[in-house]
């Protein structure tokens, strides 16, 4: 719990300060004896479970162009790879196609 907090601080820092002022103000690697390998896992981390708690309340209703648009603002402001944000994106469309599949096998068995 102490290392997700840590964790978050890391990131938050990031993006309060910006990459380069963050690394000047605020020397993780230096005092903390970080590798750049653990910051940048503390910046995905946190970044992946903003950008899934944005995904949280999904439905197939909010599927329109503004929406995505949104999504994809979100992602760049949070400095989300692409990568990571389409593996959220597929985790939660083959959500919402098994909860379908699982309606239609319910009405098919009646």
């Amino acid at each position: 719990q102490e290392l997700r907090a840590f964790q978050k601080l890391v990131f938050v820092s990031e993006q309060v300060f910006g990459e380069k002022k963050a690394k000047f103000l605020l020397p993780w690697k230096r005092v903390f004896n970080l590798t750049d390998a653990q910051l940048n896992l503390a910046k995905k981390d946190n970044a992946s479970s903003l950008y899934n708690s944005k995904l949280e309340g999904f439905t197939e209703d909010l599927l329109n162009e503004s929406f995505l648009s949104e999504l994809r603002t979100t992602q760049q402001q949070l400095g989300l790879g692409d990568e990571t944000a389409s593996k959220s994106m597929q985790k939660i469309l083959r959500q919402e196609v098994e909860k379908k599949l699982d309606g239609a096998i319910e009405v098919l068995n009646m």
